[in-house]
């Protein structure tokens, strides 16, 4: 399969950009984008936890995810459910006991990878709120393609919507349905790029996950690099 933007290669990730300070109530709010998928981020807290929500020495931690149309679907709380599993393991919860922090995500346009710009994006609004974390951290998408019974599958890094829901085209004469396609969602830290949390829609292979994770150190690295050249600039105006 051809990128859909023919500019880029399987292994390229689109263009980053980022605005702060979105959200005037929030304590800390981002709009990310890469490529055309645009989120906006909140985050709110630490503030005094409600008795009902109270654990015991640690931070409560909700997240909340919205789509365009303003509703939450089912797709958007399983998103919220795995970034909040992966927010207890990197924030460091036990500074602030009895408080709660809330991450508020809006979707603002979905160009593919959408998973990958949400998770970067809370990266961005826990930095400059100031949540002490055990390391940032950074997420890539993945596409996972495999025509008819090749043994070789293909990869290719932050897919385009088009790309993604492309689920049965014909290419070369080949028919390429949905039982050979998956995406993967891989989220890696910033000391050793080790994986923090995988995501899968589909079925994939060990060997290929691993190639996807090898990947997702690199592009990691593109990342981060991005994260500390804007927090720069942020810097700099303030």
């Amino acid at each position: 399969m051809q990128r859909l933007d023919s500019e880029r290669t399987a292994n390229q990730l689109r263009s980053f950009e980022t605005e702060f300070d979105i959200i005037k109530s929030a304590d800390g709010s981002v709009k990310y984008s890469q490529g055309k998928t645009t989120v906006i981020v909140g985050v709110y807290g630490p503030i005094e936890v409600k008795q009902k929500k109270e654990k015991a020495g640690t931070s409560f931690i909700e997240v909340s995810v919205t789509s365009e149309d303003g509703i939450q679907h089912e797709r958007d709380i399983e998103y919220a459910i795995f970034i909040r599993n992966t927010l207890e393991n990197v924030i460091h919860t036990k500074m602030h006991p009895l408080t709660s922090i809330t991450v508020a995500i809006q979707i603002v346009s979905d160009d593919g990878s959408l998973f990958a710009t949400i998770i970067n994006a809370v990266c961005l609004s826990l930095l400059i709120c100031g949540i002490e974390m055990k390391c940032l951290f950074s997420a890539t998408n993945f596409l996972i393609e495999k025509k008819n019974n090749e043994i070789n599958k293909k990869i290719f890094i932050d897919p385009l919507k088009r790309e993604e829901e492309n689920q049965i085209r014909k290419q070369n004469d080949n028919i390429l349905d949905s039982s050979q396609k998956a995406l993967v969602t891989i989220v890696v830290d910033n000391v050793s790029f080790a994986s923090l949390a995988i995501f899968t829609d589909g079925l994939i292979d060990e060997n290929v996950l691993f190639r996807c994770i090898e990947l997702s150190k690199m592009s990691g690295k593109t990342i981060f690099n991005f994260i500390k050249l804007a927090l720069q600039k942020k810097l700099e105006k303030n």
